[in-house]
């Protein structure tokens, strides 16, 4: 029995641009791997690409863990022969990625014997079949072959993906949906709506819970369907919304979240996809909404945040 851990990153240009060391991104990725096969007491299969960047440095730092002693069965795959993935590289660059290949323990591909761009879905296909879980180092571009590997893992296979740049924090699938909205989420999983108290689903992320989620009328907090009714709005559902709903108390929010919190605790087999609560139509002040994440002392696994929610609880 092995944890299969699938990894993908971004190329090198990529990399320079945001000031990222592959090597030590890298390095750190492969510990983290072998740190959570050790826990499981199993043998870790770790799956990476052939590409320069990360694929690289993850199969360099493989090597060399594995050269060391480490239980650790090194599998890379390829969507092309090396001379038509390495044709714009340089001759170095081509023959270190035929070394790699020699010196892995599986090489899957090539997936095509040509040049064409679905093979590089189907690599990731490949990638991730039967993973345990993604281990991406990702900025945050929603657009790429990395993005569309993490998006493969979380809204089409149910795989949970960790970004090696969050220190490890799992990736919520909002971050990666191609319109910023979600329409389908894994078995597992349940969307987090900001809601109003009485109800009512009629706007917004509260719409798509009641369109996609099974979200329930007249349910304001809570689970419902395949999602959660955070109360971000006070209404009693008499009058017109507009001119009778206002936000909720700064108390009333921050009470609201800790009670999601718990929730999430007491069912620890289920993820809780955060959107921005209180930031769309509910129109909560940022400072109020950033008050009230800090606040939650423990934040739990299962609770997956926004960017601006984890930047929140940085303060």
């Amino acid at each position: 029995m092995s944890y299969r851990v699938a990894i993908t990153g971004h190329r090198p240009g990529h990399l320079r641009e945001h000031g990222i060391d592959a090597v030590r991104a890298g390095t750190r990725m492969v510990e983290a791997a072998l740190a959570a096969a050790a826990r499981r007491g199993t043998r870790l299969e770790l799956r990476v690409g052939g590409a320069i960047g990360i694929d690289r440095a993850v199969a360099d730092a493989a090597r060399a863990a594995r050269d060391a002693g480490a239980d650790l069965h090194l599998t890379i795959a390829i969507p092309f022969p090396v001379e038509i993935m390495g044709a714009r590289w340089s001759a170095e660059d081509r023959d270190r990625l035929r070394a790699e290949l020699t010196a892995a323990d599986e090489v899957l591909g090539p997936v095509s014997e040509t040049y064409a761009v679905w093979a590089y879905a189907e690599r990731n296909r490949v990638l991730l079949n039967a993973a345990d879980v993604l281990l991406a180092c990702w900025t945050g571009d929603p657009t790429g072959g990395t993005a569309d590997a993490i998006r493969g893992a979380v809204l089409e296979r149910g795989i949970a993906a960790r970004n090696e740049q969050e220190g490890f924090a799992r990736i919520n699938p909002v971050e990666v949906a191609k319109s910023g909205r979600l329409t389908k989420l894994p078995a597992t999983a349940r969307f987090v709506f900001g809601s109003n108290t009485a109800g009512r689903h009629g706007a917004g992320a509260a719409r798509d819970a009641a369109t996609h989620f099974g979200a329930e009328e007249g349910v304001g907090e809570g689970p419902t369907g395949r999602a959660y009714a955070l109360p971000t709005v006070d209404y009693d559902g008499r009058g017109n919304f507009a001119a009778t709903s206002r936000p909720v108390s700064a108390a009333a929010f921050e009470a609201a979240l800790a009670r999601l919190a718990d929730y999430a605790r007491a069912h620890p087999d289920e993820d809780l996809v955060c959107t921005d609560v209180g930031a769309g139509l509910a129109g909560l002040p940022s400072e109020q909404i950033s008050a009230a994440w800090r606040a939650l002392e423990t934040l739990p696994a299962n609770l997956l945040l926004t960017p601006t929610q984890r930047r929140a609880r940085r303060g």
